[in-house]
């Protein structure tokens, strides 16, 4: 009987450390515990492309993002319509629903609201008289952006998150023009 007693409380005692020791807390959704990202982004930015180097914070229920790109061809390689052409654009988002499914998917629902700069210089073409196509630099241009709309985040393996995000963008002054916007990427959660 003395040795059962015993036995017994040995294994009371280390079946209360072991669940103490090796016992895993429960974790909430990857966007509370990981609130910083860092990848890239795209974006349909009023008929423009917007795209870059992407970094979100969030604090709470309000995130942060900033993104930043563009490009420079001086030899028309890329065939395109910009000599230069860059966009830089934050958003402040509010989250309105959020969701852990597992320990590695979780999901939130948010609203957005943009503010951006954009500038490019076009090329240029012509024909001369002799049938020649030419082409050159025409003049800088530059406008703001401002734009809202709503977003969904889905986060894999806590840490992978791909963003979509749906609104309306407006550019003022010098085109002005309101279009739809999508964007999406992909960013590291850390």
């Amino acid at each position: 009987m003395k040795k059962f007693f015993l036995s017994s409380i040995f294994i009371v005692f280390f079946l209360f450390f072991s669940s103490v020791l090796f016992g895993q807390e429960e974790k909430g959704p990857a966007y509370e515990e990981w609130p910083g990202a860092l990848g890239l982004s795209f974006s349909t930015l009023a008929g423009n492309p917007g795209y870059g180097i992407h970094y979100h914070y969030t604090l709470g229920k309000w995130g942060f993002n900033a993104t930043l790109g563009g490009y420079l061809d001086p030899d028309n390689t890329f065939y395109s319509d910009y000599f230069l052409y860059y966009a830089i654009y934050s958003t402040v988002q509010y989250r309105v629903y959020g969701h852990k499914f597992t320990d590695r998917l979780s999901s939130q629902l948010y609203t957005w609201f943009l503010l951006g700069h954009l500038g490019y210089m076009d090329w240029v073409s012509s024909l001369s008289e002799d049938g020649v196509y030419s082409s050159s630099v025409g003049d800088y241009r530059a406008d703001y952006l401002v734009g809202l709309g709503i977003g969904i985040e889905v986060i894999f393996s806590e840490h992978l998150s791909i963003p979509l995000d749906f609104g309306y963008v407006g550019e003022f002054p010098n085109d002005l023009l309101i279009s739809f916007s999508f964007g999406s990427g992909i960013r590291y959660r850390f």
